[in-house]
């Protein structure tokens, strides 16, 4: 019963929500992503995008997902420890990373150069 209950344990402390909540993480760094940057670089900077979309002009809405920045908070970390802990780890698959996410929104010309950037922060 020890085995389960440690194993249990080092499964919750290093469970997705309790340690991000823990850790805080640093706002991305967009002062690379610029009018005129090409696609390779923007690619290189924040990943490939999630999402391609038509606009009604012919072109194409490249969208970009990527995690905000946020402060340590004890309170979140204990509310998802005890979420965890009370509903057997179950709660860890649930998606409680979606609040902590932005769109970043780009077009690009026909040389594939940044032509206009959008942010969205929920």
């Amino acid at each position: 019963m020890k085995f389960i209950a440690s194993i249990l344990l080092i499964y919750l402390l290093s469970g997705c929500s309790v340690s991000k909540s823990m850790a805080g993480k640093m706002p991305p760094d967009f002062s690379e992503i610029q009018i005129g940057e090409s696609m390779k670089i923007v690619n290189g900077t924040i990943g490939k995008p999630e999402q391609i979309a038509a606009m009604t002009n012919g072109r194409k809405l490249y969208i970009y997902k990527y995690e905000k920045g946020r402060d340590r908070s004890f309170k979140e970390t204990l509310a998802n420890g005890v979420l965890s802990i009370s509903s057997l780890a179950l709660w860890e698959f649930v998606p409680t990373h979606n609040k902590h996410m932005g769109n970043l929104y780009l077009t690009y010309n026909d040389a594939m150069e940044v032509d206009s950037i959008n942010r969205y922060i929920p």
